[in-house]
């Protein structure tokens, strides 16, 4: 069995064109040097997707090509817009969302394909009725909801107009968010959208993100 070391340095290019070709010939300038044992060179040539599989193996991958960036000759360049990007992606793809309202029949009609998203960006998309969110928020027993007013008290300055009643709600569903933010499956971040039932059924509407 293969054993694939953790970093690799990949060549990639066709030297017939040049200096389109500079990868392949750095890559076999450090073969004549001595180098960590943790390291692999490959020349990829112009064959590089017949490699990719090979790259998900690798703790980093370095990867040597040349490009028409509009820069001087010789000029070395980071791929970080791409880099991020990627490792954005991948991320996302390991990420649960929960969107709380946004499936209500006759509501948001504009409401996006989650499984187009799933498909294109990546994070999984779990739908929580309101009325979850609300007996979440109705369980949540006195002595925590009155930590969480205790908190805002000191760290902000509270309207004379706000009622002690309107200060247990908005406390009941911060704690409702955490709980489903921390309990519902392995969620990432958990988004609450104003809709009817909230001011109907609870008193209180929500409309704002928890992530963590």
């Amino acid at each position: 069995m293969k054993e694939y070391r953790d970093i690799l340095v990949l060549g990639v290019g066709n030297i017939l064109l040049g200096d389109e070709g500079i990868g392949v010939h750095v890559v076999r300038e450090l073969e004549k040097e001595k180098l960590s044992g943790n390291v692999e060179l490959m020349d990829a040539g112009t064959a590089l997707f017949s490699v990719v599989h090979l790259l998900k193996k690798r703790k980093k991958v370095i990867v040597i090509d040349a490009a028409k960036g509009g820069e001087e000759p010789g000029t070395i360049n980071k791929a970080m817009d791409f880099i991020v990007a990627a490792d954005t992606k991948k991320r996302l793809k390991r990420t649960r969302i929960g969107l709380i309202g946004y499936a209500s029949m006759m509501v948001y009609t504009g409401t996006f394909d989650h499984l187009f998203l799933r498909k294109i960006i990546g994070p999984e998309i779990v739908h929580i009725d309101n009325y979850t969110f609300i007996n979440e928020a109705k369980k949540v027993s006195p002595s925590n909801y009155q930590k969480v007013i205790e908190h805002l008290r000191q760290k902000a300055k509270i309207a004379d107009e706000v009622t002690p009643q309107q200060l247990i709600k908005v406390s009941r569903m911060y704690i409702a968010l955490k709980s489903l933010l921390c309990n519902k499956s392995q969620l990432k971040a958990v988004n609450a959208k104003y809709q009817y039932e909230l001011s109907r059924e609870y008193g209180m509407v929500a409309s704002g993100a928890a992530g963590r």
